[in-house]
């Protein structure tokens, strides 16, 4: 058992070296001078390549209204489909037909919801149990309180909150996967979405589908090259969740790629520089923003600018450690829980991360650059944590992984195996989930 664990230890150091020490090689032969000398040929052909990109974007987004339903209309039938599945499961499980909307809160309302709904309901406080939600981030919680004004009930504003941003994010999912890709793949990418085996925890009261539509709208704002905003964007996904904050990486990526930094240093020519440089550190500053404004609530409840992680350690017994042992760890309690809990929460965490690692050696020289390096940060930040509980929700916001499964099921076999394999494994959780078991 040991050994098994040890090995898988080994090997996750030597995978996510190796997986780092791509990302750094493409990086750096995409943006050094002698990769310049050798693409300079191919300049003009690329410029035209982007503006036939830009150029079918725009056509497209006189389509967004007929998108838009598209997509609400994918999304109602999933989520009705979810909802139902687990209010069967429920009367199954327990032997009594209570009435759908008023057992609603019931079956869904488990784990972090409820921290979610009593600081939408209350605000963040330094006294008894609740001090201890100042681990959780602001801008979700403030949004059910406005949606509360909409809504009669703080769990019907939370769903509400988590829908809206559902249909945002697959909205603009597509559209982000259409300037690259084909519409097929941008379809199967919100399909995937939809049918992923944890997509239910977008729909209910989770910051997860808030967190997807920010993280998506700040990428789709940096490939139209419009910094400020993708700053913006950032700025809300740094108060949503702390993953926001490494929105950072891919929007230097993006920035040192569209304004070719390395060959106008090389050549000299810092005009093309200065005319965006600005705007690149307003969005920077912006995302660096989010994460002060949290730390600042921190120290306007509890007098402590890091209160957040003294919580984390003591009650949740949190903090941030090597990831391979981690994944050790998390080999160890598959071999020695109970069998529920393993089907139930660490055999799902080590396939998310395998299931990651393909997709990012799959992906590493094919995906774009800044696609690529986000997954890996969000996964390895992940897989840091000493005791992870929620790597599949965790995995429901990283985007390029639905990219990759879309691409990959472009093939109707391997389509058709995917979808049976994702759909039976999205009804047995929703299941475990609604039967209180640890799906979290």
């Amino acid at each position: 058992m040991g050994e098994l664990a040890n090995v898988v230890k080994i090997v996750s150091i030597i995978l996510f070296v190796a997986i780092f020490a791509g990302i750094i090689a493409r990086f750096l032969g995409q943006n050094l001078p002698w990769h310049r000398a050798k693409t300079e040929r191919t300049t003009r052909i690329q410029r035209v390549k982007t503006y036939l990109k830009s150029f079918r974007a725009r056509i497209g987004s006189q389509k967004t209204l007929r998108l838009v339903c598209f997509v609400f209309v994918l999304i109602l039938a999933t989520r009705l489909s979810i909802l139902l599945f687990g209010y069967l499961g429920y009367v199954l499980r327990n032997n009594e037909l209570p009435g759908i909307v008023a057992s609603s809160r019931i079956i869904w309302e488990r784990w972090d919801s409820s921290h979610y709904l009593w600081l939408a309901e209350n605000w963040y406080t330094n006294a008894g149990e609740e001090r201890l939600f100042i681990v959780f981030f602001p801008l979700y919680p403030l949004l059910i309180r406005l949606f509360r004004f909409v809504f009669p009930d703080y769990f019907l504003a939370g769903l509400m909150v988590s829908m809206v941003s559902l249909i945002v994010a697959c909205t603009y999912l597509y559209k982000l996967v259409q300037l690259d890709y084909s519409i097929t793949v941008a379809r199967k990418c919100v399909k995937w979405v939809l049918i992923f085996p944890y997509t239910f925890f977008l729909s209910l009261v989770f910051t997860e589908s808030l967190f997807l539509a920010l993280s998506v709208l700040c990428f789709y704002a940096m490939r139209q090259k419009r910094w400020v905003i993708a700053g913006i964007f950032g700025l809300l996904a740094s108060l949503t969740r702390n993953f926001g904050f490494f929105l950072l990486i891919p929007f230097s990526i993006e920035y040192l790629q569209a304004v070719e930094l390395f060959g106008h240093v090389r050549k000299r020519t810092y005009q093309e520089i200065k005319k965006t440089f600005g705007q690149f550190l307003t969005g920077f500053g912006l995302i660096v923003l989010g994460i002060f404004l949290y730390l600042f609530l921190n120290r306007v409840v509890t007098g402590n600018w890091f209160c957040f992680l003294t919580y984390l350690r003591e009650h949740w017994h949190q903090g941030f450690g090597f990831f391979a042992e981690n994944i050790k760890n998390q080999v160890i309690m598959v071999l020695t829980w109970k069998p529920v809990n393993r089907v139930a929460l660490w055999i799902p965490q080590l396939f998310v991360l395998l299931l990651s690692l393909i997709c990012l050696m799959g992906s590493l020289w094919q995906m774009r650059l800044s696609y690529v390096a986000y997954m890996f940060t969000l996964l390895f930040i992940s897989f840091s944590a000493t005791w992870l509980l929620s790597a599949p929700r965790y995995t429901t916001t990283m985007f390029p992984l639905y990219i990759f499964l879309a691409q990959l099921s472009q093939r109707k076999i391997l389509d058709e195996i995917l979808t049976f394999f994702s759909l039976t494994m999205l009804c047995l959780y929703v299941l475990a989930y609604t039967w209180g078991m640890y799906v979290m």
